[in-house]
């Protein structure tokens, strides 16, 4: 198995280095804004609005422009998302370590992570950052299977600083939150990273207000209701944005947050295969029931779906829907095809979430009275 695992990630690097070179709309965007922190440089630069992400991204964007001795732009790029995600792979080892105290299936499902498709495209070929705030994501669902619960939430809280999406696990911890697990006063750590990664931004020049509302202005970038994301807005006309979106988004806070009362009042067991469980169902269920999602929104549930079939071994094949169903996505804006294959997508997505929440609810019925 140990041998397994060293191949995959062999073979993964060496795909890895064959992407990097590979450039598209959103590689170019990344290059202006390193050659814009050269240009001007790193102070000036990041005392404005110089890109649609939030600060801390910026930061690392800073840093990358340090290799530019002996590393391409676009290489340097990429490297970002890359090295975040053999650091997840290293959360995966720890977490599947929780369930399998010996033997080597913490190693072949690390393997597996860093070497799954759509996380070689997003990171290496793309050169999103969606593996970035990701880590953070797997390492508060490694904290909170710790019970360390106020480091929990801080990585949260740093996920949130890179990005809006990593929202999209607030429902697991509104579960915890009515399971009387983790008190409401602790959500108060949840704002508190972003407030200081703004703080150096802010402290340079730039103004307060433009900071704490990146994510406002990222908003209203697109007015497509789905960007091939597989959900059900991708058949909805965008002309009916103005009350597709206000609607849609009412009615993705109201089921999410009964999908999240309903488990916490359900005998649900919430140990660590019931968290990883409510997780992967977290991170799913968010970007299939919002609107304006890009098909990297489901980013998150890639990764913990991976994670899940080695906690619940019977539901093997959620990974295999998740990685199908994500690559079909990718494929019309990377290559070109005809999004009416992201229809596939939302085939998938759907079929997983009424798998996952029937199995749920047999589990629930199954569990003991608390």
């Amino acid at each position: 198995m140990l041998a397994a695992a060293a191949l995959l990630v062999l073979v993964s690097m060496l795909v890895r280095l064959a992407a990097l070179p590979a450039a598209n709309i959103d590689t170019v965007g990344y290059i202006t804004w390193y050659n814009t922190l050269l240009e001007r440089g790193i102070p000036r630069t990041l005392a404005t609005h110089f890109t649609t992400y939030s600060p801390p991204y910026t930061y690392l964007l800073a840093l990358a422009t340090l290799t530019r001795g002996f590393l391409p732009a676009l290489s340097a790029i990429k490297l970002l998302p890359t090295l975040f995600s053999a650091a997840s792979a290293l959360l995966v080892y720890r977490l599947v370590r929780v369930r399998y105290a010996r033997g080597g299936l913490p190693h072949l499902a690390a393997a597996l992570y860093f070497a799954a498709p759509t996380v070689i495209l997003n990171t290496s070929f793309w050169g999103q950052a969606d593996a970035i705030y990701t880590f953070f994501l797997l390492l508060c669902l490694y904290f909170l299977v710790r019970e360390r619960n106020l480091a929990a939430l801080t990585s949260l809280g740093v996920a949130l600083a890179f990005k809006a999406q990593a929202a999209f696990l607030l429902p697991l911890i509104l579960i915890l939150v009515l399971r009387r697990q983790i008190g409401w006063p602790s959500l108060s750590a949840l704002p508190a990273p972003y407030l200081l990664a703004i703080a150096p931004t802010v402290l340079l020049g730039r103004p307060l207000l433009d900071a704490l509302l990146v994510y406002v202005k990222q908003a209203g970038v697109y007015s497509d209701l789905s960007l091939n994301a597989g959900n059900p807005y991708l058949f909805i006309p965008t002309a009916w944005e103005s009350f597709v979106v206000p609607a849609g988004l009412v009615l993705a806070a109201l089921a999410l947050t009964y999908w999240s009362r309903r488990t916490a009042r359900s005998p649900f067991p919430l140990d660590a295969r019931g968290l990883v469980f409510c997780a992967l169902l977290s991170v799913l269920l968010a970007p299939y029931l919002l609107p304006k999602m890009h098909e990297r929104y489901f980013f998150p549930a890639d990764v913990f779906a991976i994670l899940f079939a080695f906690f619940w071994p019977r539901l093997w094949f959620a990974p295999i829907l998740m990685q199908v169903s994500s690559t079909l996505s990718y494929l019309p804006f990377l290559f070109g095809w005809d999004p009416a294959i992201v229809g596939l997508s939302f085939l998938s997505n759907t079929g997983l979430i009424a798998i996952l929440l029937q199995a749920q609810e047999a589990l629930a019925a199954r569990a003991p009275a608390t």
